[in-house]
Order: C-alpha cells, then sequence, then structure tokens
C-alpha cells in the first residue's frame, strides 16, 4: 500500500563549514530521481534570507524540466544565475549526478560530469553566509554520496575535475 513519511533535512552546521569573503567552491555527487511538479528541487541552498544566498537546484518547471541551475544573490548586487541548456535529466528516472560549483564576489560557474559551464563573470558581490547553515537535498529525492566544500576558488578546470 502507498505510505507517506516524513521528509528528511540535512543541515550542515555555519561552524563545520569553510567560509571565504571572495569565494567558495562547492561537490555534490550521488544518485537522483524527480517529479515533473513544476518545482524546483534542491541540490543544496546556503542561505541567510531571500536576498543573501547561493544555491544549486534542478528545475522542473516547462521548458527548463531538468536543468540544473547556479545562483547567487546579495543585497546589494543582486541576482546572478547560470545553468544548463534545455533539460539536462529526464523525470522518473535514478541516474547519477556529480555537480560542482564556484561562488565568488567577481564570478559564477558551475559543472556536471566533467564539463563546465561558462562561467557568469557579472557578479559584484559574494553574500556573507559565514555564519549560516547550509540546507543540503531539500526537496530532493535521491542519495548523496559525496559533499565538499572549499573555502578557495578551484577554477573552471578544478570544478570540472570535481564533478568527474
Amino acid at each position: 500500500s502507498t505510505v507517506t513519511r516524513a521528509a528528511e533535512t540535512l543541515t550542515v552546521p555555519a561552524a563545520n563549514l569553510p567560509y571565504s569573503s571572495t569565494n567558495v567552491s562547492i561537490q555534490m555527487e550521488g544518485k537522483m530521481t524527480y517529479a515533473d511538479t513544476g518545482a524546483n528541487t534542491f541540490f543544496y541552498r546556503w542561505l541567510l534570507n531571500s536576498t543573501n544566498y547561493a544555491q544549486a537546484v534542478l528545475q522542473t518547471n516547462g521548458s527548463y524540466e531538468g536543468r540544473i541551475r547556479y545562483s547567487q544573490r546579495e543585497t546589494t548586487s543582486g541576482y546572478d544565475e547560470l545553468g544548463t541548456s534545455g533539460s539536462y535529466f529526464t523525470p522518473d528516472i535514478n541516474v547519477p549526478f556529480n555537480i560542482s560549483s564556484r561562488h565568488g564576489s567577481t564570478f559564477l560557474n558551475g559543472a556536471e560530469g566533467g564539463t563546465a559551464l561558462t562561467a557568469n563573470t557579472t557578479v559584484t558581490a559574494l553574500p556573507d553566509l559565514s555564519s549560516n547553515d547550509l540546507l543540503l537535498g531539500s526537496t530532493f529525492m535521491g542519495t548523496i554520496g559525496k559533499f565538499r566544500v572549499w573555502d578557495e576558488d578551484l577554477g573552471d578546470t578544478g570544478i570540472e575535475e570535481a564533478s568527474t
């Protein structure tokens, strides 16, 4: 019979996270699936408030279904994002994933499966997330095998290697 269980939420305490005011690199791998619900599935979300965050999401709405979007927002400088083109994953299929990202005061970039996107270099500030917990896998259906954070910029080559 069909059953429903409470969602599990994994929070990484701020005290356990390395942080730099100029750049941070993040990597996550595992297996996942998703349903086409029209809502975002969060790989990770490092959040101070609605105008200060860094995150990676799987979009499940319209023409962006299955698209990975990396974004960050800082109150003064505004919102910056980039994402894979078109659909990257297909709903209802359990697949491996390996993503990584670079969040900086002058750039934002992401990679999946060993391929980096073209960096967004219009960024002018990194939000101060040093005292905030990181939410891992909220609204996520899958397993996380590895999660890493660096308080440095790995560069495009580094995030490609981390996502291989």
